[in-house]
């Protein structure tokens, strides 16, 4: 409980500390807005650099609030961005492999079945720069952000079939040591009419485990709306 408290206060005093910096110019506001949008993700599971399972491309949703900055000596142009959104994704996989140690190879296997399912709360920083003055603005953005996974299915099923009698399924973690949170970059392009814009962003995934020999991570592209109120 205590993580998730630092995590709201420490996003609503970085709003805070921009907006006194923006009120220090007459011409420059805080503008309100909401996002949401789809996308594409996968999941990558790393062993040493190289892939232990195989996951699907999978559909994610991604849908929160936003609270923009412009910065007057960039005339405008320029604008800290800050957006707060729930997203989510489910992946899965599936593994077949003979056991060569016991019984008969041919009868004798492992089947092992992966489900990964998180729902993240993720907090986002960036800096948006406009190519294009007036109404239609085409812009590029950079930042960090921090997810913190409020709650997750995370389950590895194992059922080992020893010459031709399959056993009683096995249920561990699917992503061991997790990660609840994690800092990672990403980036995005896109335009803005009036208060309606569209963004392509890029998510090179963040580590869902602390194993150091080990990494998890959901890659993803994903097409978003943005509204603002007050533009």
């Amino acid at each position: 409980m205590k993580r998730y408290l630092i995590f709201f206060v420490t996003y609503f005093c970085l709003a805070f500390m921009q907006e006194a910096v923006a009120q220090r110019d007459d011409k420059s506001s805080a503008i309100l807005g909401m996002t949401g949008g789809m996308g594409i993700t996968r999941l990558q599971y790393n062993s040493y650099d190289k892939s232990l399972y195989h996951f699907k491309q999978t559909a994610s949703s991604y849908f929160g609030v936003s609270l923009e900055f412009p910065v007057p000596k960039t005339e405008n142009r320029g604008t800290f961005y800050n957006e707060l959104a729930f997203f989510r994704f489910k992946s899965s996989a599936s593994l077949h492999t003979a056991d060569s140690v016991n019984g008969n190879p041919e009868n004798s296997y492992y089947d092992i079945n992966l489900e990964f399912e998180p729902n993240i709360i993720s907090l986002a920083h960036m800096f948006r720069y406009s190519f294009t003055p007036g109404n239609f603005r085409y812009f590029v953005s950079a930042g960090i952000y921090n997810n913190f996974v409020i709650s997750a299915v995370n389950r590895k099923t194992t059922v080992h079939t020893l010459n031709g009698v399959a056993g009683e399924p096995y249920h561990e973690d699917a992503v061991t040591d997790f990660a609840v949170h994690g800092l990672m970059i990403t980036a995005g392009t896109g335009f803005i009419y009036k208060n309606i814009g569209l963004e392509l962003r890029f998510d090179p995934g963040r580590n869902f485990t602390k194993l150091y020999d080990c990494s998890v991570y959901s890659m993803t592209f994903s097409a978003l709306l943005h509204v603002r109120f007050n533009p």
